[in-house]
């Protein structure tokens, strides 16, 4: 499986610096879908969201790379949390939770141990500060928090929403643009919540209906996330994969584990709160 880019070198050649840049990339992202697969498949999606809603409210170039990349390693830091906590069905303790939430932290220690993407540091330190400066975990408020981490913290939340989960099922799109609404203004941006919900609403993020179950384990299903990978970046620079089907306004999606329930009649619906304690 050869690297995959993120990136076209602006004379049409790569040189050695960006092989490394983005071999470390593609490396850092191997070692957290080895250890995670569901953490990874989420960084996937929260990638291609964060880079459609970055396209829309921000035309500097510079912003949608740093949220493509930043939303693939996000979650870096959670292999440094134990995995039963991630996925615990019942309540988290007090300190459990704090557990959790230093996966912020180790993240950005991760980044900013290797000088090319040291840059990232900073995005996924901020993912999960709250516009009204309640989150973590240096409790940053409004514009405070980096444009890219605000965007970020909108599409993970909404993937996060709209999936399954060991310790709950996935919810309606509906309800999940509701939620968003609900939350503006304290969780997320409120600016990036409406232009988000309006790109939605138009149909210009429609989620496609996608299972892959492979048969011959978990290779297939890495060698395929990486196929997903190729393809965003084919869409990021304009060319439509050769035998594309894909209808007009809808953005690609990796490989999910599973089907999601969308139609409301399986899981309850989640308050904020509950979604706050496991992201």
């Amino acid at each position: 499986m050869g690297s995959f880019r993120f990136w076209p070198p602006a004379n049409g050649r790569t040189s050695r610096p960006e092989v490394l840049f983005f071999e470390a990339v593609e490396m850092l992202f191997s070692i957290l879908y080895l250890g995670d697969r569901l953490a990874a498949l989420h960084s996937l999606r929260t990638a291609a969201y964060a880079v459609h809603l970055a396209r829309e409210v921000q035309t500097h170039s510079r912003v949608v790379f740093v949220v493509r990349l930043a939303g693939l390693l996000h979650d870096i830091g959670k292999l440094g949390v134990p995995r039963y906590l991630l996925y615990k069905a019942d309540a988290l303790r007090p300190e459990e939770f704090e557990a959790i939430k230093r996966h912020a932290e180790y993240g950005a220690y991760i980044l900013e141990r290797y000088s090319p993407l040291h840059f990232l540091a900073k995005p996924v330190r901020h993912v999960h500060e709250n516009f009204d400066g309640t989150g973590y975990p240096d409790g940053l408020k409004g514009h405070e928090i980096p444009l890219e981490s605000r965007i970020l913290a909108v599409a993970d939340a909404f993937d996060a929403l709209t999936t399954d989960r060991p310790y709950r099922q996935a919810l309606p799109t509906e309800e999940a643009l509701r939620i968003l609404k609900l939350d503006a203004g304290h969780r997320w941006d409120p600016e990036l919540v409406r232009v988000f919900s309006l790109m939605w609403e138009e149909g210009h993020l429609r989620l496609p209906s996608f299972s892959f179950q492979p048969p011959d384990g978990d290779r297939q299903l890495f060698d395929s996330a990486f196929h997903w990978l190729h393809r965003l970046e084919q869409e990021t620079m304009g060319v439509s994969p050769a035998g594309d089907e894909k209808a007009k306004g809808e953005i690609s999606t990796p490989p999910r584990l599973g089907h999601g329930h969308r139609d409301g009649t399986r899981g309850a619906s989640l308050t904020s709160l509950a979604i706050a304690r496991r992201r």
